[in-house]
């Protein structure tokens, strides 16, 4: 495996059933000073997601570990047991996993919307307070408008309805750094109005983008 510490181990596996997990070998039957481990990963790409050595709360064995965590639903977890040190050769210990509470269910993933624009000229019309799931994967820079910036877009059109209006990718579907720009006039005469890279009013995803202006 990648850990690489030289200690002497032994490996138990779980794939996550959507709920609170414990492992735990606070049990009579252990005698010696261990220490557990939990990692997410193939072998040689191990991520230690939890570790404990002495869980205070065990009162049959001090020296006994406990570490919970959320086993979520589908996810493999590798469960490591070893002894404090390597000096420690005779010793025995129990590993029990409990299964709590049941985790939230997951968001479901949106479908996304039809008629996404990759040109200036064609745009996907936008309604007020009405939000499209798009995919930036097609788009390309082959636009024939004036800005002439060589950077993948898409596009989208609003008229303005008298009132103050704000564009944003502040969601939890959006994964990656977008920029939002806001223009008026002809695609072959752009003039931006505002533009926001990077929100900081955004905890969902701080890489959001938020524009706002007046569409009196």
């Amino acid at each position: 495996d990648n850990l690489k510490d030289g200690l002497n181990d032994q490996w138990f596996i779980v794939d996550g059933p959507g709920q609170r997990l414990t492992a735990s070998t606070c049990d009579a039957f252990t005698d010696m000073n261990t220490v557990v481990e939990v990692l997410t990963g193939e072998c040689s790409n191990l991520r230690r997601l939890g570790y404990n050595d002495n869980d205070a709360g065990c009162a049959i064995s001090p020296q006994a570990s406990n570490v919970s965590w959320d086993g979520t639903f589908g996810v493999t977890y590798r469960i490591r047991v070893r002894p404090l040190l390597n000096t420690m050769t005779i010793g025995r210990y129990a590993l029990k996993l409990t299964c709590e509470a049941s985790l939230p269910s997951p968001t479901p993933t949106p479908a996304l919307s039809t008629g996404i624009a990759d040109l200036c000229a064609v745009p996907r019309v936008l309604d007020c307070d009405e939000t499209v799931y798009a995919n930036i994967d097609s788009a390309t820079s082959a636009d024939p408008d004036n800005l002439k910036d060589g950077l993948n877009d898409q596009w989208f059109i609003v008229d303005g309805p008298g009132q103050r209006l704000t564009a944003s990718t502040c969601d939890a579907f959006t994964d990656f750094n977008t920029l939002v720009e806001v223009h008026t006039g002809e695609c072959s005469s752009l003039r931006r109005l505002t533009y926001n890279d990077n929100d900081p009013g955004c905890t969902i995803f701080p890489q959001a983008s938020t524009a706002n202006w007046d569409a009196f």
